[in-house]
């Protein structure tokens, strides 16, 4: 007897009957098409699985069958009645652990079809039974896995793997020849063998067949698909539980690498880095790296494109344009227009407005356009442009962007006010006030409560003001106060009305219409209001400072302005009225400086404001202006400011009238700062450019004084005889006759030294008797006195230090005077005058360092007189 088909409720909670799994192993499924019969079987399908094998006979209409198992031979036998094998029906090969092959076969005997199935193993365990729609035969066949007591490792090795046969003849086994002990076999097939029967079995097994059945098992391992571990991965990456869900793909990934899941896997896991990045503080290294890895292993993953994309995102994001570009290029290459095809484009062109290319991005969003015209694509490309031309301030371009986009989908922009604003905030740029208050009434009636609505309302003001009309643009501002009174367009309105009362300050409005009507009379004090009761708006405050200050400059209050206006610079510097403040300040010192040029005490106050002022005036255009600054700022010793004025000055003097001052003064301010090689540079350029100035006798001087310093003596010796020669009248012909006589000593030509010096005081006209005489005259003196003694002649070196001792009786020098008029006398061998000479210097000036030298000096004559007795 066969056994029968058992139900539904038969078959083991852990095998579902309709799952398809991956392939393990490669064996073959043989197929033989005999016969023809009413009922046909139409196909067999496979579907493996890691604990069970299930096969699916399809049949053409309902059908009876018969199961006999024969587990010792290894094989199961069904038998269908009436039913054939078509003639176009095709082999398959099968792959599989458990099933070694399937033959069909008709029997003309008893007209059945015969379905052998071989199997692996001698032990297992089957389940099986119809179902309808369509008609079909489910079998599942499991292997046991032996008595509980061994170890899985045991039940491993006592399994045999024969060689598999291109086309295995299944035993003959019919249903009515069954022994009874087939029968016992059918049984006890399910119950496990003894610990001794498996060592007999493991005895049996060939080296060869030991082998071959432990690649099997690796293979089986290697090739197990971990879906529940997947499946998990998935439900997790499904709830956003990102990072949980990147640790159990990871783990998939690493435990079964030739799971027909693991490309998924590899490309969720960089899904889920990506999703992790922050994007208030985004770092894609993580995300770009598994993306990368992916498509590295998966080349030919249907994700492919979508990583692509992200990646292109990332490294857009990242400023990577190059490779952002790369990854686009990529997808638009492999996939062209396809699903991601019209979004890369996008994403293209926000490449291109990245990096300035406006024109290549206009023409990618044109081209989505064309590619589809009427996709949410084409529609955000055309108003995306718009609104990126608009926020980089190109604003021609944005309008037309604009009108052209309205022009295609006219509800658009009505329905989105940013855009009616954007608009109308373009056409008053362009002046066309007109325009742009039809766009800004179109917003305030439309979205009356809208934000930007009550940020268009100071805007229809201005754009009265700009005409002249200002009643109609103060009505305007006094709209504003009235409905958002403590908003900061509501005191701009009010600025706006006392600004009017700064200009125009005789104006009359017709009627008294508005709340605001005390900020025209009363203007600073309005602004000082608003600055006290708003603290907290800086853009309100700031632009209350900025006009407060415009009519304290107006009432030529200058400090208090120039004070306001340094105020908003400090406390508001990221205002618009900052940017204003510089220009501000500028005109008023402007004013300022022309006001009070040349009036004493000028040179202080400006020194004072210097550190405060010095960032506002920059850009001053005023030559006149600049070069007073400058020549200010270098007397004060703030050189490197005036040589940016000097510098200034030569920018705009296309005619060159300042060239000869500013070259002097550059010079000047070389030597001062001790540059002497430059100030030799540029006075030496001056002398030969300029040889007419007014300035050449101080370039000359100057150029004699700049040798001097650089130690060029007989260059500065030069200079001096020259300005002597080319200006004798000049009144500081005295001075420079000193200065001559210094170059010539310092070259040691001492009897020309001594004329020069003698020349400086011969020439010397004090301009106020009253006054001190100056260094050089008195230096005069003494200088004569040094030539001589150095020249060796003592007796006019005594003369000439006692005219100047008896010149200048208080001056300090005349200690080391006397010094060396006693040192003279001891060079003439006059120790009779030497010695009380300098023995009185001694005492007359204790603890100085002439008396010190002094007492030496009369000591060692001493000394040498008692040397000389000693000798005789």
């Amino acid at each position: 007897m066969g056994i029968s088909g058992i139900s539904k409720k038969g078959l083991p909670k852990n095998i579902a009957l309709f799952g398809v799994i991956l392939a393990f192993l490669l064996w073959f499924l043989m197929v033989e098409a005999v016969g023809t019969r009413e009922n046909q079987i139409r196909n067999i399908r496979f579907a493996p699985h890691p604990t069970f094998s299930r096969l699916i006979f399809e049949m053409k209409k309902g059908f009876t069958y018969t199961l006999t198992p024969d587990f010792k031979n290894q094989h199961v036998l069904l038998r269908i009645p009436g039913a054939t094998i078509p003639e176009d029906f095709s082999k398959r090969k099968i792959t599989d652990a458990r099933i070694k092959g399937v033959t069909l076969n008709e029997s003309k005997e008893t007209g059945e079809l015969l379905i052998t199935v071989l199997l692996q193993y001698p032990k297992n365990s089957i389940y099986h039974l119809s179902l309808e729609g369509p008609p079909r035969l489910v079998l599942d066949i499991e292997k046991k896995n032996g008595a509980a007591k061994d170890s899985p490792e045991a039940v491993l090795k006592r399994k045999s793997f024969p060689e598999l046969e291109e086309n295995p003849e299944p035993p003959v086994v019919t249903a009515e020849v069954q022994t009874e002990a087939q029968k016992e076999t059918v049984q006890t097939a399910a119950q496990p063998e003894p610990a001794q029967q498996a060592a007999r079995e493991e005895e049996k097994l060939s080296p060869e067949e030991i082998a071959k059945r432990d690649q099997i098992l690796q293979e089986i391992e290697r090739k197990n698909t971990g879906k529940d571990l997947y499946v998990e991965g998935l439900k997790l990456f499904q709830e956003t539980k990102y990072a949980e869900a990147y640790l159990k793909f990871q783990e998939f990934v690493k435990k079964f690498p030739e799971s027909q899941y693991a490309e998924n896997a590899s490309y969720l896991m960089a899904d889920c880095q990506f999703s992790l990045v922050d994007e208030n503080k985004p770092d894609y290294a993580a995300a770009v790296h598994d993306f990368r890895a992916a498509l590295r292993n998966y080349p030919r993953s249907p994700n492919k494109e979508a990583a692509l994309f992200k990646l292109a995102k990332m490294y857009f994001s990242a400023g990577l344009n190059l490779e952002a570009m790369a990854s686009v290029d990529e997808i638009l290459d492999l996939y062209g227009n396809k699903r991601y095809g019209l979004q890369a484009k996008l994403l293209k062109a926000n490449m291109y407005y990245s990096s300035l290319d406006y024109k290549k991005a206009y023409d990618l969003y044109k081209e989505v356009i064309l590619l589809s015209p009427y996709s949410a694509e084409a529609k955000t490309a055309s108003f995306s442009i718009a609104d990126y031309l608009y926020d980089t301030n190109s604003h021609e371009q944005a309008l037309n962007v604009y009108l052209e986009a309205s022009k295609r989908w006219p509800t658009y922009s009505k329905t989105h006010p940013h855009i009616i604003y954007n608009m109308g905030k373009l056409y008053y740029a362009k002046k066309d006030f007109v325009e742009a208050r039809k766009q800004f009434f179109t917003l305030v009636n439309l979205y009356p409560n809208f934000e930007l609505s009550i940020k268009a309302m100071p805007i229809l003001g201005d754009t009265y003001f700009a005409e002249g009309k200002e009643e109609a643009g103060m009505k305007v501002f006094s709209e504003t106060a009235t409905r958002n009174p403590e908003t900061p367009e509501a005191q701009y309105g009010r600025m706006r009305i006392a600004e009017a009362g700064v200009a125009k300050p005789d104006y009359t409005p017709k009627k008294k219409i508005f709340d605001t009507y005390q900020a025209y009379y009363d203007p600073i004090k309005t602004f000082q209001e608003i600055s006290r009761k708003y603290p907290d708006d800086p853009k309100s405050v700031a632009y209350a400072l900025l006009h407060e200050g415009a009519a304290l400059s107006k009432k030529k209050e200058f400090f208090n302005a120039i004070s306001i206006f340094r105020k908003i610079h400090d406390k508001f510097p990221e205002t618009a009225q900052s940017k204003e403040v510089k220009g501000m300040i500028e005109n008023s010192f402007y004013d300022m400086v022309l006001a009070y040029y040349g009036q004493d005490g000028f040179m202080p106050l400006l020194a004072a404001y210097h550190e405060n002022l010095e960032p506002y005036l920059k850009d001053i255009k005023n030559m006149q202006v600049l070069y007073l600054l400058a020549d200010v700022y270098q007397k004060a010793g703030l050189y490197e400011t005036a040589v940016k004025y000097y510098q200034k000055i030569r920018d705009l003097d296309d005619k060159g009238e300042y060239n000869d001052a500013i070259v002097i003064q550059l010079g000047s301010i070389q030597t001062k700062k001790g540059n002497y090689e430059a100030a030799e540079n540029a006075l030496v350029r001056f002398i030969t450019e300029f040889p007419q100035s007014s300035y050449l006798s101080k370039a000359i001087s100057m150029l004699g004084d700049v040798f001097f310093q650089q130690k060029k003596f007989l260059e500065a010796e030069r200079q001096y005889s020259d300005y002597i020669k080319r200006f004798p009248k000049a009144a500081d012909q005295s001075y420079f006759f000193a200065r001559l006589g210094i170059a010539l000593k310092m070259q040691k030509k001492f009897p020309e030294a001594i004329t020069a010096f003698q020349n400086s005081i011969k020439s010397f006209r004090p301009e106020d008797p009253a006054q001190p005489v100056p260094a050089f005259y008195k230096d005069s003196f003494y200088e004569i006195g040094d030539c001589y003694y150095m020249n060796g002649e003592f007796e006019n070196a005594v003369k000439a230090y006692k005219d100047a001792v008896e010149k200048f009786e208080q001056e300090p020098r005349n200690v080391y005077a006397k010094y060396f008029i006693g040192e003279s006398y001891a060079k003439l061998n006059e120790d009779a005058s030497a010695e009380p000479f300098l023995k009185k210097l001694a005492e007359s000036q204790k603890g100085e360092i002439w008396s010190k030298a002094a007492e030496l000096s009369s000591n060692s004559m001493k000394w040498e007189k008692g040397y000389k007795d000693i000798r005789m």
